[in-house]
Parts: structure tokens; C-alpha cells; sequence
């Protein structure tokens, strides 16, 4: 994936799925009850701070 090329330290799935939330809500809900909530909010940070 990209994202794991420009983010290699990431959670890419994770990150993936904070991307394509907007458009597929349930892949974020999903992602949350597989992961944990604190896995999903990592994620989301790293897209705040500047994906």
C-alpha cells in the first residue's frame, strides 16, 4: 500500500480504513470492534497530524 510507503511505522490497515470511513462508515465500526478503540483513534491521530 502507499500509505505504508510513506508512513512505514503506521497501522496501515487502520489507516486505511480511517481514509475510507466517509465514504463506508461500517469499515470504521468494523475496524473498531476488531481492533479496539485505541488502535482506531491511533490511526486517526496520525491523519490529524498530517498523513
Amino acid at each position: 500500500m502507499l500509505i505504508g510507503l510513506l508512513r512505514p511505522e503506521s497501522d496501515v490497515a487502520c489507516l486505511a480504513d480511517a481514509l475510507l470511513a466517509p465514504l463506508a462508515a461500517p469499515l470504521l465500526a468494523h475496524r473498531n470492534q476488531e481492533c479496539g478503540a485505541e488502535r482506531v483513534k491511533a490511526a486517526l491521530d496520525v491523519l490529524v497530524d498530517g498523513l
